[in-house]
């Protein structure tokens, strides 16, 4: 993170909600790819 924004709380915030979101679907890409109906052995 920048140094300027490090004690915004605003920015900060906005900062951690745009990761959550990119976490969220990382989780459920990789949730969906692991489903036992997805594998094609």
């Amino acid at each position: 993170m920048i140094e300027t924004y490090k004690d915004r709380l605003d920015h900060n915030w906005h900062w951690k909600e745009q990761w959550i979101l990119h976490a969220v679907w990382f989780a459920l890409a990789i949730s969906w790819r692991s489903a036992p109906e997805a594998r094609h052995d």
